[in-house]
């Protein structure tokens, strides 16, 4: 199950360090079986992952096409993942959040990091 905090009106969830492969298919298995009951902002914490492939970034397109019309959000994403959602054009698909900051914020949640809380 993966790691989720509550944030402004939905929950952020996070992803593996390596978001490759079996890990990277299983994680979209996990997540895509949330969305149904899910309602509200969907955001993907990026700042972890060390490493992603094609089964990585297909998760990503998964769920923006799991929950279009609304937006996946993506947060905080390393420069190496910024520079791979540019290379593949991905990130004209996401609202991307380089601070975390505002999404906790509007929740009254003040924590700077992830939390281990699990909904």
């Amino acid at each position: 199950m993966p790691i989720t905090t509550r944030i402004h009106e939905g929950i952020m969830i996070t992803p593996p360090a390596q978001l490759t492969g079996e890990l990277a298919r299983y994680f979209r298995q996990e997540v895509l079986a949330m969305i149904p009951e899910h309602t509200g902002t969907l955001a993907v914490d990026l700042s972890h992952v060390e490493a992603i492939d094609a089964d990585g970034l297909s998760v990503l397109v998964s769920l923006h096409d799991a929950l279009s019309p609304a937006a996946l959000v993506v947060v905080e994403p390393s420069p190496d993942m910024q520079t791979e959602l540019e290379r593949v054009r991905l990130f004209e698909l996401f609202d991307i959040y380089y601070q975390r900051d505002p999404l906790l914020e509007s929740s009254g949640d003040t924590r700077t990091g992830p939390s281990r809380e699990v909904a």
